[in-house]
């Protein structure tokens, strides 16, 4: 009986009520994998959401509480964005509890968006910063399943340090390589910016396993020819540091 064979006559025998159940479990562990992936553009969009119900509830709060002398739309308006900045100038005074959620709503979410605008623009710097102080690490060429588990075990070793360059900005195993806390390159891993932004001089191994084995050819070639290049000699790294330890496996 051939393995496909076993697979359908236990799946037969099992009671429906149990395949039920198992289905559930695979939805659940579906739905847990998309929202651990895009947990960013949920909390953004929900973000947004309040962000909206404050500046409708703050505008509904000022209009029938009368903290302001004018009900002009433009005056309620103003003093409804003073709100997202904490420059509101109401008084302690028994207020409509639409103002109140709006008071501690609007802020709240203002202080979110400028957080993540800040995080977004110096992420890029913070890595590079992190990458400078890596030294004799792993440089993986390719995200996939076998590349994937080679970073595990590698971060389960004395190399704890590993660089992963990936073309694919979606890649399936993107979120397992961030759990792993593996810094994520994205581009072409035969590039030599990329390379050199990976710090392949001061890397102790370079793996490149794509799915073409040009692209690891080319990968292998570009890191030795960065390394040798003369514009490294201008570089911070010892001499006997240069690319002569770079061990290369394609």
């Amino acid at each position: 009986m051939s393995e496909i064979d076993k697979f359908d006559f236990l799946d037969a025998c099992l009671p429906e009520k149990f395949k039920k159940r198992l289905d559930e479990y695979d939805s659940a562990v579906n739905i847990k994998k998309i929202l651990k992936r895009n947990w960013k553009i949920y909390a953004f969009i929900i973000a947004g959401i309040a962000a909206i119900i404050g500046f409708i509830l703050g505008y509904i709060g000022i209009y029938f509480d009368k903290v302001i002398d004018s009900r002009d739309p433009a005056n309620i308006i103003y003093e409804v964005l003073k709100l997202y900045v904490l420059q509101n100038s109401f008084e302690p005074s028994p207020i409509e509890w639409q103002l109140w959620i709006a008071i501690y709503l609007c802020p709240a979410s203002f202080a979110y968006f400028a957080v993540m605008t800040v995080v977004t623009v110096l992420q890029d710097t913070l890595l590079k910063i992190r990458l400078e102080f890596f030294k004799n690490h792993v440089v993986i060429c390719g995200l996939n399943k076998w590349t994937s588990q080679l970073a595990r075990d590698l971060r389960h070793s004395k190399y704890k340090q590993v660089v992963i360059i990936s073309k694919e900005k979606d890649n399936e195993y993107l979120t397992k390589a961030q759990d792993m806390k593996v810094i994520v390159l994205n581009g072409n891993c035969s590039d030599e910016f990329l390379l050199y932004r990976a710090n392949i001089h001061k890397a102790k191994y370079l793996v490149a396993f794509t799915e073409d084995d040009t692209k690891n050819m080319e990968s292998a070639i570009n890191a030795k020819k960065l390394i040798k290049s003369e514009d490294l000699k201008n570089t911070p790294v010892k001499k006997n540091e240069k690319l002569e330890h770079l061990k290369v496996t394609v």
